[in-house]
């Protein structure tokens, strides 16, 4: 029987910001946070959890530039995987129908949230 594969290091540094950023209220957790959000290398996926982790942080914070950015990056690298994935020969959610009705659900939360 093999065992389950535990947290990487870098999972596990993410965890751990996570938890200063959020309980602790760190700025420097933070800091970490974005280091792993903007690296090259290792898994994408981490990236992407990273990237979202801040913008939440940011959100929570107030800092609502600061998530604006973390939230057009995140918005970004989905648009390039897509793309990726469009080149490849794999077919994506809709195409342009799928942007449509995230453009139109944000229309109608936003006119929700002023109610």
């Amino acid at each position: 029987r093999r065992s389950a594969q535990g947290a990487s290091s870098r999972e596990s540094a993410l965890i751990r910001a996570l938890r200063a950023a959020f309980f602790d209220e760190d700025a420097q957790a933070l800091a970490s946070i974005n280091k792993l959000a903007s690296e090259k290398a290792g898994p994408a996926v981490l990236k992407h959890i990273a990237m979202a982790i801040l913008f939440h942080a940011c959100r929570a914070r107030g800092d609502e530039p600061r998530a604006r950015q973390a939230a057009n990056a995140l918005w970004a690298e989905a648009e390039s995987a897509r793309k990726h994935l469009e080149a490849m020969g794999e077919r994506t959610l809709g195409g342009g129908a799928f942007e449509r009705v995230l453009v139109k659900s944000g229309v109608k939360e936003k006119a929700a949230a002023t109610r």
